[in-house]
């Protein structure tokens, strides 16, 4: 029996590894190596380390980024970040590193960027970065596209997806809602494509509640009221609630459960410890005088039979 995958959050400790996952899924694809022909191995480091660089300039940003752990491995993971809307600009210093890390293949490298960045609309949406599982046909990538729609469908305002994928993950997409764009063709690269896809949510669905005293985070994709995905847990407090979402503070209109501070023995002052003495000192010489007085009348006893 197949035990149903946890969605967990993830933190920036995580990059290397959800790199190397997205690395891993992406290394044999058609549009990698093209990117990086022949070497295998070179190919896999190029897309690690810019994955992993474009994961660790999401999450300094508004980015989340989920993942599914086996015995502790992770397995798949899942980037979102929130496109405010205009168009789209590369994070602080990624051309700088991108050179560094492509080396020769830069030029390849910076037309598919490129072309993400043509396809991208400029209207607000909820844009999917990174999708990539380690294991395929085990549903895990369908784990987690569900739990982020799911709760992104009661979000208010309703925003679009926009997801950017190759020819063999569409139809992942396809039954999750999204709508194939045109392909794209990648410039210099004799013929590979880019699908373009955006899915727009179902209007009619309630709105995620807003109020702080909820039971569960309304600000996190992993607990929302209603939980569509037959993987996600149902019923409890996700990881990335208790304790908060972020590791500074809470998210905003995240629930937070209130503690009542712990008890503390009170600090006994010096007008206490006077008369704790006294009383003390009071009972010793109770005890000091009762035993004075048996002490007497024994040796009054003691004298009345020696003179009798």
């Amino acid at each position: 029996m197949t035990m149903p995958s946890r969605v967990e959050p993830l933190r920036p400790i995580d990059t290397v590894e959800a790199g190397a996952v997205k690395a891993g899924a992406f290394v044999d694809l058609a549009i990698a190596r093209w990117l990086v022909p022949h070497d295998a191995a070179e190919r896999e480091r190029c897309l690690r380390e810019q994955f992993a660089f474009v994961i660790r300039a999401a999450l300094a940003g508004a980015g989340r980024l989920y993942g599914i752990r086996e015995t502790g491995r992770l397995v798949a993971t899942a980037l979102w970040t929130v496109h405010p809307g205009g168009e789209p600009v590369d994070p602080p210093g990624y051309d700088a590193a991108l050179r560094s890390i492509t080396g020769p293949y830069y030029p390849r490298f910076r037309a598919l960027d490129e072309v993400f960045a043509a396809t991208t609309p400029i209207m607000p949406h909820h844009h999917l970065d990174l999708l990539a599982s380690a294991e395929r046909g085990r549903g895990l990538g369908s784990c987690l596209l569900s739990s982020y729609l799911s709760w992104a469908d009661r979000r208010r305002p309703v925003r679009p997806m926009v997801a950017l994928q190759a020819p063999r993950a569409a139809q992942l997409y396809v039954r999750h809602g999204f709508e194939a764009d045109e392909p794209v063709e990648i410039p210099g690269s004799d013929g590979l494509h880019v699908f373009p896809m955006r899915r727009h949510p179902p209007a009619a669905l309630p709105a995620a509640p807003a109020s702080p005293a909820s039971s569960n985070c309304e600000d996190c994709p992993l607990c929302p009221p209603t939980v569509t995905s037959p993987h996600a847990p149902s019923g409890a407090r996700c990881r990335c609630c208790s304790p908060p979402c972020s590791p500074a503070q809470p998210r905003a209109g995240a629930a937070t459960r209130s503690r009542s501070p712990p008890r503390r023995r009170p600090v006994p002052t010096t007008r206490g410890h006077i008369l704790r003495l006294l009383v003390l000192g009071a009972a010793f010489l109770t005890i000091a005088a009762g035993s004075v007085t048996l002490l007497l009348l024994l040796a009054i006893n003691l004298f009345n039979e020696i003179t009798v």
